[in-house]
């Protein structure tokens, strides 16, 4: 069984305010990722991440820092082309502060400058979460290895995907591609079966090899995220 850090997501609107600082005080004990969503924010810029950032800095040292914008075409609210996109991901990296950032993965992306593009993010020793995202479905068991076996070939720090389960042996198969992946390889793994009836794969990550476990602070951010106070207290079990 693998250790498993509690990542804490927020998505403020603008900027972080005083009332969201309480809310991650009185959670500091839960939180060892605290998770940045900016896609929220309409055109952001990296000045605007830059202020956030030096706002949740007054509380880093008690966990790290990971940035993360999703775009619509994974769930997210990012309507940024492809090219803003990777463009602000790879300026991410200029912001001191800032210790995880996420990259998309899709079957069509450019591989050669997605590959400079975190390699560059690691120069700047910020650690990579690469992720994919399905709101429909869970694809079968071999795509699903297929999907993490493509991920982990950029070399980034962690390999997360996310699907949405109908059924058990959805949440089966996801829970068995990342136990795999972990046995196999060597980069951390996320594998997330979304909603109330993948929520063994939140609280159980660390049991199937994965590293990361995302909650929320009050509002969920995805479906099936619970507090993250409830979701340590839970990790903590195993």
């Amino acid at each position: 069984m693998t250790h498993v850090e509690v990542v804490a997501t927020i998505a403020p609107q603008l900027s972080i305010e005083e009332t969201l600082i309480q809310k991650i005080s009185h959670r500091i004990d839960a939180i060892d990722v605290l998770e940045l969503r900016i896609d929220q924010i309409e055109n952001v810029t990296v000045d605007q991440v830059a202020e956030m950032i030096t706002k949740l800095k007054v509380m880093q040292d008690s966990f790290k820092l990971l940035v993360t914008y999703r775009t619509k075409l994974q769930g997210g609210y990012g309507q940024f082309t492809n090219d803003l996109y990777l463009n602000l991901i790879s300026d991410l990296a200029n912001i001191n502060g800032i210790d995880m950032i996420d990259i998309e993965w899709q079957a069509d992306i450019d591989i050669e400058k997605h590959q400079r593009i975190i390699t560059h993010l690691q120069q700047y020793n910020k650690e990579v979460v690469i992720s994919h995202h399905n709101f429909e479905s869970t694809p079968p068991l071999d795509e699903l290895q297929f999907i993490f076996f493509k991920m982990q070939k950029f070399n980034p720090e962690y390999v997360k995907l996310a699907v949405m389960p109908h059924n058990k042996n959805d949440v089966l198969n996801l829970l068995q591609a990342m136990s795999t992946f972990s046995d196999t390889m060597d980069c951390k793994v996320v594998g997330i079966s979304m909603s109330k009836l993948g929520l063994i794969s939140r609280t159980a990550q660390g049991v199937f090899g994965g590293a990361l476990t995302y909650g929320c602070i009050g509002v969920p951010q995805a479906p099936g995220q619970i507090d993250v106070t409830d979701l340590k207290a839970q990790v903590t079990l195993y």
